[in-house]
């Protein structure tokens, strides 16, 4: 096959401003010396992970944004039950995205993390510290249980579902079901799209609370 002679190439910023800071604290504790310089695998290493993560988190607020479009959508069409396809898949397909989109985003957060620590000399994992953060800080523990199991569940089992509850009408909420079931009670086989703002919650917290640590450990 032969490459391409022409190319047009599109500029890339990744939107989300997470890491930003934390490589604002960076510069500043290697300009004052009190981390070793970085060398060229470490740049590259790091870099890498940076911008992999920083465009992860702009697909999820993307997609919080079409989860919240689309529900308004499907609920207009609710009186009518004039329900079309795409209404229904385009919502279904952004929750089923948030959660492998926010599994990917954690995953490459603990690398982000785990690759600054070992260049600083933290004798401690990423996923211990976000753990321990997650504790002392009084953030739900639940929210990545949740969100891993759905993303596993959706990977390996199944696809997801979707019903409209009606028993406080107009104020509608969608259950999203693991099987294409019609009577509801278990609740392993269902969840509310309002649980995924818990997870949105937990999330965002867990985000926060580790970035203004790593600055800390940083400025140390």
């Amino acid at each position: 096959m032969s490459f391409p002679k022409k190319i047009l190439n599109i500029p890339y910023f990744a939107e989300n401003p997470w890491v930003k800071p934390i490589w604002g604290a960076f510069n500043d504790a290697e300009r004052e010396g009190k981390i070793k310089e970085r060398d060229p695998v470490f740049k590259e290493k790091a870099g890498n992970i940076a911008i992999s993560l920083s465009t992860k988190l702009s697909f999820l607020s993307i997609i919080n944004q079409r989860i919240n479009k689309n529900r308004k959508d499907l609920y207009s069409v609710v009186k009518t039950r004039n329900f079309d396809d795409i209404t229904k898949w385009k919502i279904l397909l952004d929750i089923e995205s948030l959660f492998f989109e926010m599994n990917s985003a954690c995953e490459l957060m603990e690398k982000f993390t785990d690759t600054i620590f070992e260049h600083i000399g933290k004798g401690q994992s990423a996923k211990d510290f976000i753990k321990n953060l997650i504790f002392q800080n009084g953030i739900s523990k639940d929210w990545y249980p949740f969100m891993d199991s759905k993303r596993n569940h959706f990977m390996h089992q199944g696809a997801p579902y979707l019903r409209v509850i009606l028993d406080n009408e107009p104020n509608y909420d969608l259950i999203i079901t693991l099987k294409n079931i019609k009577v509801f009670n278990n609740p392993k086989e269902y969840f509310l799209l309002s649980e995924v703002t818990n997870l949105l919650k937990g999330f965002e917290e867990t985000q926060e609370v580790l970035q203004r640590n790593i600055i800390n450990i940083l400025k140390k």
